[in-house]
């Protein structure tokens, strides 16, 4: 009689165990989180108040280099990929910001012309593309991750944003920093 009742403790053991494995898991999880998010607050920190880079960005439908014209003016430059899940969300966010600010909003790929046109086309976009050759300036910018954000005015980068904006308020409070000045 005594095998049933080491087959209860087994259990109850195994159960415990197993409460405790996922309570360990959660916490490291929430750890890791909060490391990545750090990070992401780290970047965009570092990329404040620098200089944007000369680094050629042509324009998808004239072909043109316009990384001059960015020397100038208010913008908000958002580096994306076709396979970026975060910069799709954040996409319909884009359209109803730009009729709200003076900042022009730009997308950014280093991806090839026929790529970004059929996402374009796919996404029915109403943003101008830029094509970022060999990812140059996404390179001189030491950037990691896609979607980053960043408002730029008079060649200089006022705020940036590192991952999606959650919502309309996020962006316009990117695409407004610096308005002040």
């Amino acid at each position: 009689m005594k095998l049933p009742r080491i087959n209860l403790v087994v259990s109850a053991l195994i159960f415990a165990i197993s409460i405790f494995s996922v309570i360990r898991y959660k916490m490291w999880q929430n750890n890791h989180y909060q490391s990545f998010d750090n990070n992401l607050r780290k970047e965009s920190e570092r990329l404040a108040n620098t200089s944007f880079p000369a680094s050629p960005l042509i324009d998808l439908e004239t072909k043109d280099d316009v990384s001059a014209n960015l020397k100038t003016g208010d913008f908000v430059l958002v580096y994306f990929s076709s396979n970026c899940e975060a910069c799709k969300k954040e996409l319909p966010i884009l359209s109803q910001v730009q009729s709200k600010t003076k900042a022009s909003i730009f997308l950014i790929s280093a991806e090839e012309d026929e790529v970004i046109r059929n996402y374009a086309n796919i996404n029915n976009l109403k943003v101008k593309i830029l094509i970022d050759k060999n990812a140059e300036s996404f390179k001189a910018l030491s950037l990691k991750y896609t979607p980053t954000n960043l408002k730029v005015k008079d060649g200089i980068i006022q705020k940036a944003l590192i991952g999606s904006a959650p919502n309309e308020a996020v962006f316009l409070e990117l695409a407004r920093a610096g308005d002040d000045l």
